[in-house]
């Protein structure tokens, strides 16, 4: 009962804590809900366009998990990948906790019964392919934009940092596959340490798995950098109702993937406040524009009409139950 009362407290301070935020943003002018209602009136062209954007990416992730499903052998239909991920998108969007989406997918897997530990493991390997591509992505762009970034003050960390944390990050997925990680997951110990090794192990060698199948990675990658584009234009879209330059397109390719992993940090409820603030930033940063918090609004908008969809799924799913309907599918 303690630990409920804990969670609720912690999860009522972080509500307060967002509302304070976008008050802020609010009080300082840096977002106006007045210019947001106002752009589904004025760019209902480029609202459509950026909400075919949002959904293209829900169909191209589901693609990419589905060839990490296919590496280890799973038996999980195009289809029935496309609908978890709408179940993922509605827990993560409408319930509390910024992973709920995950482990929603990752019970729907379990439940099929095949290969348990592997079908659990593609869901997270899944998050952190899609966070390292777009890691890669946004270090491609702050490169090939070094002159535009070094001339802006401001901007020069992100010159130096992000492709460093790229860096690292490719660095720590490296060390995880020597041979001393592997020695002491596979280690043998006793009690609780030991079935916690045990678990790590069998997590290990699913991983390992795709070292016979580098394609899917490959692929994954190759999808998730699609998946950035797609999004990168919706928020250009966005730009486009509220008067910013086209030929500012390729800032979006940078500015987005920044916004989006600063938006996903488990601070805030679904990022809000935190992800308005960053896109305020990096908007007045690299494109000059007041604008980043109310094309986040939109964002989010749209997320959550497509998300919503995810209920239906969910209640579909809820009935039937997963397992039986992906066999179904598959015959």
């Amino acid at each position: 009962m303690a630990s409920k009362n804990k969670k609720r407290l912690l999860f009522g301070l972080k509500i307060l804590l967002a509302t304070a935020v976008i008050g802020l943003l609010v009080g300082s002018g840096q977002l106006d809900f007045t210019r947001v209602a106002f752009a589904f009136r004025d760019g209902p062209a480029w609202i459509a366009m950026a909400a075919v954007c949002l959904l293209s990416t829900i169909f191209i992730t589901s693609l990419r998990w589905q060839f990490l499903l296919k590496a280890q052998d799973l038996n999980i239909t195009y289809w029935n990948t496309v609908r978890l991920t709408f179940v993922g998108g509605f827990f993560s969007t409408f319930m509390p906790g910024g992973t709920g989406g995950d482990i929603a997918k990752a019970y729907y897997v379990w439940d099929t019964g095949e290969k348990r530990t592997a079908a659990v493991t593609t869901v997270f390997l899944d998050r952190i392919v899609g966070l390292y591509a777009m890691l890669a992505f946004a270090s491609a762009m702050a490169l090939l934009q070094s002159k535009i970034l070094w001339s802006i003050p401001e901007a020069r960390p992100l010159l130096i940092c992000v492709p460093s944390a790229f860096i690292i990050a490719t660095i720590c997925i490296c060390i995880v596959f020597t041979p001393p990680v592997r020695s002491l997951l596979t280690t043998e110990r006793n009690g609780l340490m030991g079935r916690v090794t045990q678990a790590c192990n069998k997590i290990y060698d699913a991983l390992l798995m795709y070292s016979n199948c580098k394609m899917a990675i490959v692929l994954a990658l190759a999808l998730s950098l699609i998946s950035h584009v797609a999004l990168s234009l919706a928020f250009h879209a966005f730009g486009q109702i509220f008067g910013e330059p086209i030929f500012g397109i390729t800032r979006y390719f940078l500015i987005v993937p920044l916004g989006m992993i600063a938006n996903g940090i488990p601070i805030l409820p679904m990022g809000v406040g935190q992800g308005e603030a960053a896109f305020s930033f990096l908007y007045k940063m690299l494109l000059s524009s007041p604008v980043g918090a109310e094309a986040t609004v939109l964002f989010r908008c749209l997320s959550i009409f497509w998300m919503s969809i995810g209920g239906l799924f969910y209640l579909s799913l809820k009935g039937s139950g997963f397992a039986q309907a992906n066999s179904s599918a598959r015959h």
